[in-house]
């Protein structure tokens, strides 16, 4: 199972295309916040999208749980859990949700880590801006071990 990971893709568009174009064998998407509206299959069953920030108007909820292949994963944009200042509060939300993943975006910058034996994973942000290198994750699991793999762009 191949999960394309993306966060904080904003106005580009450009961008975006070109990385769904590419990943388009992925078995699901995650969207994790501030751009998931331009994501032109954002309602289908594989595509699972929170509210970030900048996602002004949306209807779609800060949080969620998705539990594939018997894995729980918490998807947030983590503006709601001060994810800039550190992971304390998220943290506190993935034990609390029995996580066993967490994907989140906020920061705009890549995060792969295993804490208290739960993952935490932000891929990035597609803008580049502030000096900070653009990038987007994939996911994979292989022999049900998780895999991720950061693409620069």
């Amino acid at each position: 199972m191949k999960i394309l990971l993306l966060s904080d893709t904003r106005e580009r568009l450009d961008k975006l295309k070109g990385i769904l174009k590419k990943h388009a064998k992925c078995d699901y998407i995650f969207h994790l916040g501030d751009g998931y509206q331009n994501l032109p299959n954002s309602d289908a069953s594989n595509v699972f999208c929170v509210k970030g920030n900048r996602d002004l108007l949306s209807d779609c909820l800060p949080y969620k749980v998705v539990t594939l292949q018997g894995k729980r994963f918490l998807l947030t944009h983590g503006h709601e859990h001060g994810v800039k200042m550190g992971l304390a509060r998220l943290m506190k939300l993935a034990k609390q949700e029995e996580a066993d993943v967490v994907c989140f975006g906020h920061s705009n910058r890549f995060y792969d880590d295993t804490l208290d034996g739960i993952r935490y994973i932000n891929p990035g942000f597609l803008d580049k801006r502030s000096g900070l290198s653009s990038s987007y994750a994939i996911m994979d699991f292989i022999d049900g071990k998780i895999k991720v793999k950061k693409y620069d762009i």
